[in-house]
């Protein structure tokens, strides 16, 4: 079939204009409603996400606000809380014609999205640093060929821009030796994710999971332990919802300073279980987005949400820490500040409070720790069957429907976190004193022993699965248990 002249003459016109609006159009460095995932400098996992919420019209200019929302809170000193500031990139983005964004607050911090090779501008206005365009390329970037940009700094450091995934890379604006790389995008589905609330709670129908958990108040000197097994018999998932017909099955005994006591209490019912998704639930938080714990006096207390992968790179998602002032922090509105100061301040240390929260894929909230004052409270799942494979502790039901405390004796100790990484944690059910513990490899070779005290540092040991027994001074008694080292 023959192309007539002016059919051809239309097809070169329509072209042409493609190619020029193709090139007219600015490559933005980040995208309304969609989070970038960055890991630091040689990080192999994400430990930062910019997530621009909103924009709004200012005279000519697009404002749009990174990370800016991240909780309401009515009953606290400040209406909202800010995450990722001052550091990460500023708190604003302002685009301005002609394919120039300059980040703000404080300071600025400029790029030009259009600028041809050779062009050169100030790029930090607060240390006075230069921008140079050195290359334009084409280069594959997420298994896709795009454009990427190289912008040289006077400092020393670059940064790259892709023009259909924004910012390859870029350093801090506090000090260049930090520096971001661009490893998945949220909402495209590109590179690296992090797990989130669809990810977390999609249990299937077979599943089961056991839970142990332990409340205690020293000022009564008296708490209660107990076991809940939980089997998944059917499920009903809409968008944002997911509801499950379980059959739980527990039992429960006090406990004081003394050890166990009193007669266990058992249970066998079925029950829902429902979840549902907003954007404020914990399990869609991203790295460092910074959260209020259960504790609130005085000051908001805040901890950062944070996500590492395991040995098959499956993310753990957590919020909080182990040690007593290592985090939360105290958040306070800089104008309650004396003198009242025009920024936000976190104040590390906070309260003698332990706070610690754990999510898994397909696994919902693993483990659940929190401690003020004389009331402590846990909440670990301690072993789980998915797809027919057994993984940690699972109970026999007519073990869990007996006088359980009696016999849980004689059982191994549980060991946490699994995997473990500088710390290593036993909840066990006897005391054990004047006792050692010994760990061994694969081999069955002891790769360290220590005098038998909480908590066993493990930070010296390779990446690995390892064996750990802890050893009474007589032998009398030996507790044997496992975990992975990350």
């Amino acid at each position: 079939m023959k192309m007539t002249l002016s059919s051809r003459s239309a097809g070169i016109i329509m072209l042409i204009i493609i190619c020029q609006a193709l090139q007219a159009q600015p490559w933005s460095p980040l995208k309304l409603n969609e989070k970038f995932n960055y890991s630091l400098n040689s990080v192999n996992f994400i430990t930062n996400t910019i997530w621009t919420d909103s924009v709004k019209t200012a005279g000519g200019d697009s404002v749009f606000y990174l990370n800016r929302i991240v909780t309401g809170c009515d009953s606290c000193q400040a209406p909202y809380k800010w995450a990722n500031k001052p550091d990460f990139l500023k708190t604003t983005m302002v685009r301005k014609p002609g394919g120039i964004y300059n980040f703000r607050t404080p300071g600025s911090m400029v790029i030009r999205t259009l600028a041809k090779t050779g062009d050169t501008w100030l790029y930090d206005t607060t240390r006075n640093i230069q921008a140079q365009l050195v290359s334009a390329v084409a280069e594959p970037v997420f298994g896709i060929t795009d454009s990427v940009k190289e912008i040289l700094l006077s400092d020393g450091y670059s940064i790259r821009l892709s023009k259909n995934f924004g910012l390859l890379r870029f350093p801090s604006s506090v000090s260049g030796s930090s520096l971001y790389s661009l490893e998945g995008i949220e909402g495209r589905n590109v590179g690296q994710l992090v797990p989130r609330f669809k990810e977390i709670y999609n249990y299937n129908t077979g599943d089961i999971f056991q839970y142990h958990n332990r409340y205690f108040s020293y000022g009564i000197q008296q708490g209660i332990e107990y076991l809940t097994k939980i089997k998944i018999i059917s499920k009903d998932s809409s968008s944002g919802h997911y509801a499950y017909n379980i059959l739980r099955i527990s039992c429960s005994w006090p406990i004081s300073l003394i050890g166990s006591h009193g007669d266990t209490t058992h249970y066998y019912e079925f029950d829902t279980l429902v979840f549902s998704d907003s954007i404020h639930h914990p399990a869609n938080y991203y790295p460092n987005q910074m959260i209020e714990n259960p504790l609130n006096i005085d000051s908001p207390n805040t901890g950062y949400f944070q996500t590492t992968p395991d040995v098959n790179q499956v993310y753990t998602k957590w919020v909080g820490a182990m040690s007593p002032g290592d985090d939360p922090a105290v958040y306070i509105h800089g104008t309650y500040c004396t003198p009242p100061l025009p920024w936000d301040v976190l104040v590390p240390g906070g309260f003698v409070t332990t706070f610690l929260k754990v999510f898994k894929p397909g696994l919902g909230n693993t483990y659940y720790a929190f401690s003020f004052f004389e009331v402590e409270e846990l909440e670990e799942l301690i072993g789980y069957i998915k797809n027919g494979e057994a993984t940690g502790i699972i109970y026999p039901d007519d073990f869990i429907l007996e006088g359980l405390h009696n016999s849980i004796a004689n059982q191994e100790f549980i060991v946490y976190p699994n995997p473990a990484g500088d710390f290593l944690f036993i909840r066990n059910f006897i005391p054990v004193m004047e006792a050692a513990a010994e760990i061994r490899n694969l081999s069955g070779v002891i790769v360290k022993k220590v005098p038998f005290e909480f908590p066993i540092d493990v930070s010296d040991l390779s990446p690995g699965y390892y064996f750990i027994s802890i050893i009474t001074r007589k032998n009398e008694k030996t507790w044997n248990g496992n975990f992975l080292k990350k």
